[in-house]
């Protein structure tokens, strides 16, 4: 129903606005009075993917969008902004997502733009 999905739409606001916040499913059923499992079927019904799926590719995309900006970021900077305050674990999130290194991704796209 529409009503149901509301929350999940605030949700994905949220995350899409800032998803360098500790976001976690239990967290999030637990603040819109959901069950994890239901929780977890709304959002699947909504997006399509798995909350976790929708969390990370968000996070990527916004990761991508830092490295490629013309002036540079520091990869702790990178990775907290986009919700990993662990460097390491960033950067091999990263390298399952888009088949490179932060650095080759990020001399990638300065090739790419200059």
């Amino acid at each position: 129903t529409a009503t149901a999905s509301a929350p999940i739409e605030r949700v994905i606001a949220s995350i899409q606005a800032d998803c360098s916040l500790p976001y976690s499913q239990a967290n999030l059923s637990r603040s819109l009075g959901l069950t994890p499992a239901y929780f977890c079927r709304l959002f699947h019904e909504k997006t399509g993917q798995h909350f976790s799926t929708f969390l990370t590719s968000t996070r990527m995309e916004k990761a991508q969008k830092l490295l490629s900006q013309p002036e540079s970021h520091t990869l702790q900077k990178v990775s907290q902004a986009c919700g990993y305050p662990n460097k390491s674990y960033f950067c091999q999130v990263f390298k399952k997502y888009t088949g490179m290194t932060p650095g080759e991704f990020e001399q990638q796209s300065k090739r790419a733009s200059g």
